[in-house]
């Protein structure tokens, strides 16, 4: 009796230990996966201040460039009224001369006929000048002012125009898309993805990119655990961004037919328009403007 009763004891604390190691085991994992959640927010968060630092000195830069812009119309005006005043004092100095020259009684009518040339020589100086002025400022389509840039510039410009595009199309594939963060297959949502993070690349290297840029590029677009706000503010920054980038080399959105379907929803909210925002109302809010 006594021997049963120990194997028995025996056979309990053994269970009693190995269920003990399942649930130690178990805590472990959780632990780890905590660890790893934690350590993903961490990355994703520092890409984003480092984005929002390339952003604002982006921006930076764009204001100094329209600035400096701006002087050279100036400076470019002033020269011109210049050169039309002194032509203008010229001609009539010389006009006055020639009109001296009549010294027969009808000196009176021969000095009037000779301002009176001078004034007309002068107004159709002046049209003339003002037509070609005219002319110069006359806005160039945008064929023609893409075909100005150089050929870095066009290589920016049809990376930028890449990669705003896929921003657009990823949109209509989040709202509308099935299965859209699977990991397994491709869907509207990944291709249109894949398209703006090659754009972007092309963008910022010009070259082929590391598969940890190529995350990095890919958690600047809507990722399986944000919720609507973040995805939102997202789509938002990237629009933004791009449309900053097209304004440096004298292009707007509307400038690209491809640009301008009903798929390409201007962005009107900020980010601190939308961090003011209950999740309801920033989720509808994102809805009206195609952001979700």
């Amino acid at each position: 009796m006594a021997y049963g009763k120990t194997v028995s004891d025996v056979f309990q604390k053994f269970l009693g230990d190995n269920d003990r190691k399942q649930a130690e085991g178990a805590d472990r994992n959780m632990q780890v996966a905590r660890l790893k959640q934690q350590q993903e927010q961490q990355d994703q968060a520092a890409a984003m201040d480092r984005f929002n630092q390339a952003f604002q000195a982006m921006k930076a830069e764009e204001a100094q460039n329209n600035r400096a812009v701006d002087l050279e119309r100036e400076d470019a005006s002033i020269s011109r009224a210049e050169a039309i005043r002194a032509e203008n004092r010229a001609n009539s100095l010389e006009d006055l001369q020639a009109g001296n020259q009549f010294k027969d009684a009808n000196r009176e009518d021969s000095q009037a006929h000779a301002l009176e040339l001078a004034g007309f020589n002068n107004q159709n100086k002046l049209d003339a000048a003002k037509a070609k002025e005219n002319e110069k400022n006359k806005p160039k389509s945008v064929t023609e002012r893409f075909l100005a840039l150089n050929g870095e510039q066009g290589k920016a410009v049809n990376s930028t125009i890449m990669a705003l595009q896929g921003v657009d199309d990823a949109v209509v594939g989040l709202t509308g898309g099935a299965n859209t963060f699977s990991a397994v297959g491709d869907n509207e949502y990944t291709q249109a993805r894949a398209r703006f993070v090659e754009g972007l690349a092309r963008m910022q290297t010009g070259a082929a990119i590391s598969a940890d840029e190529e995350k990095r590029f890919v958690k600047m677009l809507p990722t399986i655990g944000d919720n609507p706000k973040i995805r939102a503010k997202k789509f938002n920054d990237m629009r933004l961004m791009l449309q900053g980038r097209l304004r440096r080399y004298g292009f707007e959105r509307g400038d690209f037919e491809e640009l301008s379907g009903p798929n390409s929803p201007a962005p009107v909210m900020t980010d601190e328009q939308i961090d003011g925002m209950s999740d309801e109302d920033a989720i509808k809010a994102a809805k009206e403007q195609g952001l979700l």
